[in-house]
C-alpha cells in the first residue's frame, strides 16, 4: 500500500504530517506498493490527482478534503471512502454525510498530553506560501510568538500546545489548535485563500468560518523611497491589526462533545480499516 500526500518543495506542516501521523500514531503499514493507494490528510480530491483517475488500483480515502484543481471527481468504482474531512467534500464527491470524520489531525487530541502551563499568550501561524523572515519580524514586533510551518512536526505541535490562543493563516494550525484545545481565529491575506476547505472543516465541528482580513506583506524594493514608505506603513498596519485581534473575543473552539464525537467515528473507521485490509486489531 502506497501513502499519497502533497509533498511541497518547502516543508509544510500540514502535508508533512502524513507519514508520521498514519505510520507512528495510527499504526498503518505502508510497503510502498502503489497497486493500492491510501489518501489521507490534505486537500487532495481533485482532477489533478493522478490516483483518482479511472484505474484498477484500489484507492482508500481517509479524512481527505476536496478542492483545488479545475474540478472535483465523483467517487470512482475503485474508491473505498472510509471518511472525508467535511460535509462539503461529502456532497462534492457524492457520498453520505455520515462519512464525515473531520480532519484526521484532530485525533491528536487523544494521543498528545495537553499543556496547562502555557509559554505564549498568543501565537501566529502563517500559510507556508507566505512565511518569511519579514513576516516573522512584524509578528514578533507585536509581541506575538511566530510559528513557522517549516518547523518539524514535533516542534509545531509543541509551539501550539504552549500557546494560550493562536491566530491562523494556515488551516492545519487551526486544526491542530482544535486537537490541543487552544482557541483560534482565522485570518486571510488574499482572496485566493480557498475558503471551501476552511468551511468544510469548520462545518464538521459545527463552527462558522469568519476570517479576519489582513494585508499581505510582499517583499518590495526598499531602494525605492516610495516603496520603502509603503512597506513601513503595511508593516505597522499588520502589527496594529495583530495586537487588536489578540485582545478580541473572536477566538473560537468547538465543544468537547463534538470533538469526541468525531474522534469516536475516526477510531471506529480505523479499526474497521485495519481489520479488513491489514489484518490488524
Amino acid at each position: 500500500m502506497y501513502l499519497h500526500y502533497f509533498n511541497s518543495k518547502s516543508s509544510n506542516f500540514g502535508d508533512a504530517l502524513n507519514p508520521w501521523f498514519w505510520k507512528d500514531i495510527v499504526g498503518i503499514n505502508f510497503d510502498g506498493d502503489n497497486d493500492e493507494i491510501f489518501i489521507g490528510i490534505g486537500t487532495l480530491l481533485n482532477d489533478q490527482n493522478r490516483f483518482l483517475r479511472p484505474s484498477e488500483k484500489r484507492v482508500h480515502v481517509f479524512g481527505t478534503g476536496a478542492g483545488y484543481g479545475n474540478s472535483v471527481p465523483k467517487v470512482g468504482k475503485n474508491w473505498i471512502v472510509h471518511g472525508v474531512r467535511g460535509p462539503l467534500t461529502a456532497n462534492a464527491i457524492g457520498v453520505e454525510k455520515s462519512l464525515v470524520l473531520s480532519d484526521p489531525v484532530i485525533y491528536l487530541n487523544r494521543v498528545i498530553n495537553l499543556h496547562t502551563d502555557k509559554k505564549y499568550k498568543c501565537s501566529f501561524m502563517p500559510h507556508y506560501q507566505t512565511m518569511s523572515k519579514e513576516l516573522q519580524s512584524v509578528v514578533e514586533s507585536a509581541g506575538i510568538n511566530y510559528i513557522s510551518p517549516s518547523l518539524s512536526t514535533e516542534e509545531v505541535i509543541g509551539e501550539v500546545n504552549n500557546s494560550e490562543k493562536i491566530i491562523c493563516e494556515a488551516m492545519h494550525g487551526a486544526i491542530l489548535a482544535e486537537a490541543l484545545r487552544v482557541p483560534w481565529i482565522p485570518i486571510a491575506t488574499s482572496e485566493d485563500i480557498l475558503s471551501f476547505k476552511w468551511r468544510d472543516f469548520c462545518m464538521s465541528l459545527d463552527l462558522n468560518y469568519n476570517p479576519m482580513s489582513f494585508p499581505r506583506l510582499w517583499g518590495v524594493d526598499t531602494t525605492n523611497f516610495v516603496r520603502k514608505v509603503v512597506k513601513i506603513v503595511k508593516h505597522k498596519a499588520f502589527s496594529k491589526r495583530l495586537i487588536e485581534l489578540e485582545k478580541s473575543s473572536s477566538f473560537v473552539l468547538s465543544s468537547d462533545k463534538k470533538l469526541d464525537e468525531m474522534n469516536d467515528k475516526f477510531e471506529d473507521a480505523i479499526f474497521s480499516f485495519k481489520e479488513r485490509f491489514q489484518n490488524l486489531k
